[in-house]
């Protein structure tokens, strides 16, 4: 077992004792604008988990200002797709114009463990995007995959990417290299730094469409 193996195993166990503690703090509402607005939907990679000012540099927020609109960034750390589907989709509101769901990365730690089965993963998965759905019927849904070996071990990633439709678009973060650099990454090797969170919000506005390819590979720290 790798030094960074043993490391994500324990940064994941934590952040799951934070839940409970974290999701009466869900993030306040959001008037949306007439541009739209950015619905985020995840966990701590999403809230922006161990940065300074995540408000300001986790990827749904790096995102919006791009795009110009507000941002509802749901994300709870410790969040697998129960919780989303418990303490987020609820949270969804019905003028939100584009939503992403990146979640995956402490569900495939629950398959390993065995306290959550994968069937249960992807019934949770597809009723979250169902419920995301139903709360926002004009939103553009995207779904990103998780980046952890353990996330390929298990089927998380593969499911995911399963679930790409005309409806529901997929932003394959795992295929992007750079992604899967240390320079990415805090010192735990999960939650990215601010350079990783700005490589994600260059992928999710080429997934958007509001960028093409090129120009967000071209994208580099510091941009926003």
């Amino acid at each position: 077992m790798t030094f960074f193996t043993l490391v994500a195993m324990t940064l994941l166990t934590l952040s799951s004792s934070t839940l409970a503690q974290t999701a009466p703090a869900i993030a306040p509402a959001v008037q949306p604008a007439k541009g739209g607005l950015y619905v985020a939907m995840g966990d701590s990679i999403t809230f922006g988990y161990g940065l300074s000012s995540p408000g300001r540099d986790a990827f749904p927020y790096i995102v919006g200002r791009r795009l110009d609109i507000p941002v509802l960034d749901l994300g709870i750390p410790g969040a697998d797709v129960r919780d989303a589907l418990a303490f987020e989709s609820a949270r969804v509101p019905h003028d939100a114009t584009v939503i992403t769901i990146f979640l995956g990365t402490n569900d495939a730690d629950r398959i390993r463990r065995g306290t959550f089965s994968k069937a249960q993963f992807e019934r949770t998965y597809r009723s979250l995007i169902a419920e995301a759905h139903e709360a926002a019927p004009s939103a553009r849904i995207y779904i990103l995959t998780p980046m952890t070996a353990f996330a390929a071990r298990y089927g998380v990633k593969t499911f995911v990417r399963s679930l790409a439709s005309t409806n529901v678009r997929l932003i394959d973060l795992d295929r992007d290299e750079v992604l899967h650099l240390p320079a990415s990454f805090q010192p735990d090797f999960i939650h990215p730094n601010i350079a990783g969170q700005e490589r994600i919000a260059a992928d999710v506005l080429a997934g958007l469409g509001r960028l093409g390819p090129t120009a967000a590979r071209a994208a580099r720290p510091g941009e926003r």
